[in-house]
């Protein structure tokens, strides 16, 4: 595996020499929030590779506390929860999690991610003077960041989505395998999963 090669590179990054823009496009900051997303992926799907797996997420979350800590104790305890997040619901004990909210808010979270942060600043940047220091100045942010991943992903994603599924079908001869109609949580057991 690479994966730890790419993790190492990131504390070379931080600590020692740095990397310039080729940091940047190597990812070394966050890289290792995609390896650990790697990791908790074959986890889960080569359950027979558990313990080197397992080894390698120990591995990623020391390196997280060294690149973190700098950052304070608080801050990096968060980053490390989410590890303990998704392992507890790799083991079936977040089930109380899955729900027709957070499957949506799930459904759109690639588009939501993409937009959120520069529309996000410009809204609040446009609106503040209307709240003041009030906690209410983050209700139009979120508002038009929902509804525009919303849209971008029942307009855009999912067409474009299927357009090229039916092109590679066209193409290859190949028959991909029909999407269910609710995503289903990483969390939920398919039988326990909402429907509608």
């Amino acid at each position: 595996m690479g994966g730890p090669i790419w993790v190492l590179l990131s504390l070379v990054h931080k600590y020692s020499v740095s990397f310039g823009p080729v940091g940047a496009i190597l990812n070394l900051y966050h890289g290792v929030f995609f390896y650990a997303g790697i990791l908790f992926y074959l986890l889960m799907k080569q359950p027979e590779k558990r313990n080197i797996v397992l080894t390698h997420l120990l591995f990623s979350i020391a390196v997280i506390v060294a690149l973190y800590l700098p950052e304070g104790l608080p801050h990096t305890l968060v980053v490390i929860s989410f590890f303990g997040v998704f392992y507890l619901g790799l083991i079936g004990k977040m089930e109380f999690l899955v729900n027709k909210v957070l499957l949506f808010l799930g459904s759109i979270s690639y588009a939501l991610y993409l937009i959120h942060q520069f529309v996000g600043y410009v809204i609040i940047n446009e609106t503040k003077h209307l709240f003041g220091d009030s906690l209410l100045v983050i209700v139009p942010p979120l508002a038009i960041t929902l509804t525009a991943a919303w849209l971008i992903t029942a307009y855009i994603e999912k067409p474009v989505v299927s357009r090229l599924k039916t092109w590679y079908k066209q193409r290859s001869g190949h028959t991909l395998p029909q999407e269910k109609k609710i995503p289903v949580s990483g969390f939920a057991k398919p039988e326990t999963a909402p429907t509608k």
